[in-house]
């Protein structure tokens, strides 16, 4: 006889169902797991072997396997203690329950029996859902938001005797549930980040608003002391807050990486130094991890000081900025982790600071400053959707400014439900397919061909072409226009002005008496 309970393996934030099988039988006394197992597999033998003898089950004497399915897939990680040691308790006659096809364990198991959390227990849990289990044991735990998963009765069990009980009906398991505030309740914006502390910059603002209302990428340039930074770090107060179905995939991405995340269900912000490698800011190692760009899933990745990062580091990121995931490939297989993020991104037009400034002497060569800029490719600044120069604001033009940022979240939450209804998901117009922007967009033909033809002048890709149409869409939106006019069209094009480029390089004056 043969006895058969499932478990969940992980292949980086992707699940899937792990079959254990288990005979026990006369013969040379053994403990054996097979199907590819890692260290922390194999040492469940012995957590298995204590938690056995704590319930008087005695197997010294007989020859133990353990097969995990499917055979060809390397399993990681401690998740299938419970599932091992219920089955062999079934084999050994002990327990006198069954075991469905839908009903899941996951967990570790102390020496005493008691059975504690694992990392990846909330992928675990996520990637239950999707295999289609009606029902999951995990380890009781107050630290995740395990009660908000639909479709999902999840068990908590404080030891195996607990969970034997309650798969016989002897008792009712009830999980605890945390403050609501943790998962209902959205953390107040901090009063120190407000757009109304701001002064001038009215058209960064607006850029990013458009920018946060279509979840489009944004690239700042203007010399020192401009407001690049403080642009950025204010940028997250006027994004909605998460759904429950992003708050739980941002979580489980941090809870692999033992990150505090952020408070309530507030976007991430992750701001990583630009002396970071590219295993950092991607992720990767040889048991591979999720980087910055993973944990700023459904949020933000801010590249202050760009050309400071090396070049291999920031062509990493075209991948994930065009899929929305993170691959990495080692010899065991290829992991996959989410990455839909914003990339807002910060640099000087020069290495001194100050090239285009009227009031400040640039000392760089054009030789230095072509090469300053040469250490951003080509395919990454494709990838943009928003160039904006900043210039310094005088004092002599400051004027009250009572735009705040709830004003501005205001608009930005309005425009992103005007693109659930119109394409009946949460997905934004950055990342819409241009099938779907023609079909429903209220785009012209007149107006792709005037992109069509400035394309030839200022020789843009197919890419930045599409991302112009964009653009030209969630201002259209933001300005509640139900079709895309000429004059949104214009403004999506005037953000394509990419100063780094040499003809717009030398156009661009970075005029200290400016206010924009």
């Amino acid at each position: 006889m043969v006895t058969k309970v499932s478990s969940i393996g992980l292949r980086g934030m992707e699940g899937y169902r792990i079959q254990v099988e288990v005979h026990v039988m006369e013969g040379q006394p053994s403990f054996t797991i097979i199907g590819l197992p890692d260290l922390a597999v194999k040492e469940s033998r012995e957590r298995v072997l204590s938690t056995l003898s704590v319930m008087n089950c005695d197997v010294s004497n007989e020859k133990v396997i353990v097969q995990l399915s499917p055979p060809e897939q390397r399993k990681m990680g401690p998740f299938f203690d419970i599932a091992i040691a219920l089955a062999i308790l079934k084999e050994k006659d002990q327990i006198k329950v069954n075991f469905d096809e839908d009903t899941a364990f996951v967990g570790s198991l102390r020496l005493d029996g008691t059975i504690q959390s694992v990392d990846g227990l909330l992928p675990s849990v996520l990637a239950a859902k999707h295999l289609g289990f009606k029902k999951l044991y995990i380890p009781t735990t107050l630290d995740l938001p395990l009660a908000s998963v639909p479709d999902l009765e999840i068990c908590p069990i404080h030891d195996v005797n607990e969970c034997l009980g309650h798969l016989e009906g002897q008792n009712c398991l009830s999980f605890t549930k945390r403050d609501d505030s943790y998962l209902s309740v959205v953390a107040e914006q901090d009063n120190r980040n407000d757009f109304a502390h701001i002064i001038g910059q009215e058209q960064a603002k607006r850029a990013m608003t458009i920018a946060a209302s279509g979840g489009h990428h944004l690239f700042m340039t203007g010399p020192p002391g401009c407001g690049k930074t403080l642009l950025a770090e204010t940028y997250p107060s006027i994004l909605p807050p998460l759904t429950d179905e992003q708050f739980l995939e941002m979580i489980s991405i941090y809870q692999m990486t033992n990150t505090t995340p952020p408070s309530g269900h507030s976007a991430p912000f992750r701001a990583p130094h630009h002396s970071s490698s590219y295993v950092s800011l991607v992720g990767g190692g040889s048991n591979p991890r999720p980087g910055e760009a993973s944990l700023a899933h459904h949020g933000v990745l801010f590249l202050d000081e760009l050309p400071e990062f090396t070049k291999k580091t920031l062509d990493m990121l075209r991948e994930p900025l065009e899929s929305g995931q993170v691959h990495i490939s080692r010899a065991v297989g290829t992991v996959s982790y989410p990455a839909r993020f914003q990339l807002i991104t910060a640099m000087n037009p020069c290495p001194c600071g100050y090239h285009g400034a009227k009031k400040r002497y640039c000392t760089c060569s054009p030789k230095e400053i072509q090469k300053y800029v040469n250490r951003i490719s080509g395919p990454l600044l494709d990838r943009f959707d928003i160039f904006l120069p900043l210039v310094p604001v005088s004092m002599n033009h400051i004027t009250k400014n009572n735009t705040t940022s709830t004003d501005l979240s205001t608009h930005v939450a309005e425009v992103r439900q005007i693109q659930k209804v119109r394409y009946g998901s949460d997905v934004l117009n950055a990342n819409v397919s241009l099938d779907l922007l023609k079909s429903v967009g209220n785009i012209t033909d007149h107006q792709i061909k005037i992109i069509a033809t400035c394309a030839q002048k200022q020789q843009w890709s197919n890419r930045v072409q599409v991302k112009i149409l964009r653009l030209a869409r969630t201002i259209a939106d933001l300005n509640n226009e139900e079709a895309v006019t000429d004059e949104s069209l214009w403004e999506a094009m005037t953000y394509q002005r990419n100063p780094l480029t040499k003809k717009d390089r030398l156009s661009v004056v970075y005029n200290d008496n400016v206010t924009n």
